[in-house]
């Protein structure tokens, strides 16, 4: 991955609050990163039953039951281990400040301090409300775009310069 310009892509600032639906997003995004063929295969088939059990009348509806309820399972955990994550702090939103530049960012919160140079960043992605940064594996941090105001585009200039997926 290479170094971010500065000339192209002066410092700047993001200052963000993410609350419970932020984390809950960024979190149920990873899937849809890590495996689209087989989420995308599993959604077919789901539609697929769910359609057999319709036309025949409800008999393929415990197929499609079956197979719905581990991905119902599966969402309703990642939604309350990010709700008892909000709870342990009392359900206050968690305050950070990014703070881009040519090397890397570096994350603020709550005194403590992260440093993430460019190139050791494993992953960085764009969704439609977020950007995610993933330092290491089973990490990430949350970027909501609604925090970033005119850096949108700078955000993703970043990103894209550094090897990242973005639009």
């Amino acid at each position: 991955m290479a170094q971010v310009s500065e000339s192209l892509y002066p410092s700047f600032d993001i200052v963000a609050e993410i609350g419970y639906l932020d984390a809950l997003a960024g979190a149920l995004s990873q899937p849809a990163r890590k495996a689209p063929a087989i989420l995308a295969a599993y959604t077919v088939l789901a539609a697929c039953l769910a359609a057999a059990a319709l036309v025949a009348g409800g008999v393929f509806v415990w197929f499609a039951v079956g197979w719905f309820a581990p991905g119902a399972a599966a969402i309703a955990l990642v939604a309350w281990l990010t709700l008892r994550d909000f709870k342990a702090r009392n359900g206050r939103p968690v305050r950070l400040r990014y703070h881009f530049c040519a090397s890397g960012v570096e994350i603020l919160s709550g005194g403590r301090s992260d440093w993430i140079a460019w190139e050791d960043l494993q992953d960085g992605f764009e969704t439609r409300r977020s950007f995610l940064l993933s330092p290491a594996h089973g990490e990430q941090y949350v970027i909501p775009k609604r925090c970033c105001g005119n850096a949108v585009d700078d955000v993703r200039k970043a990103l894209h310069a550094a090897g990242m997926r973005v639009r």
